[in-house]
């Protein structure tokens, strides 16, 4: 009886987690590279930012050394239409502000259609690129990479 008991008292926080696992927008896999000779850090200075570094697993790493990389997969609980990644890597003057998203958005005819996109905007003489390395069409999860030089 005293198991019973537990099963049904434990089932309102099973289906709680379910729920939340519902609602979770597809998987990012990033892959970060620094291409130049000096570290870099990671920063952040906007919501979508905080928002990016709450959301990851493992968290960005804060100094990323010259030709070193850093990976970790980022997975947004707003919708399971969207997902959004914004990282911020400096050295010096050098900035890199990297946005991936993804949007399963209906369009005429009630039909959704998947887009991902991705930008890399540069300051202080950094070269910035963000390349989207692959999208998978079952869970709408995708890899991209970016880079700093």
């Amino acid at each position: 009886m005293r198991a019973f008991k537990t099963i049904v008292l434990s089932l309102p926080l099973v289906a709680l987690a379910l729920s939340a696992t519902a609602y979770a927008g597809p998987p990012i896999h990033v892959t970060f590279e620094n291409q130049g000779s000096v570290d870099v850090v990671y920063t952040i200075s906007s919501r979508n930012e905080v928002g990016t570094q709450v959301n990851a697993s493992p968290k960005p790493s804060v100094n990323v050394k010259g030709g070193g990389s850093s990976r970790y997969t980022v997975q947004s609980g707003v919708s399971p239409d969207s997902s959004y990644a914004v990282v911020r890597y400096q050295a010096g003057r050098k900035s890199c502000q990297f946005t991936t998203t993804f949007v399963n958005a209906m369009q005429r005819g009630g039909v959704k259609v998947p887009a991902w996109k991705k930008s890399a905007v540069a300051s202080g003489g950094a070269i910035c690129t963000a390349t989207i390395t692959a999208t998978n069409y079952s869970d709408y999860g995708w890899s991209t990479k970016f880079t700093m030089k």
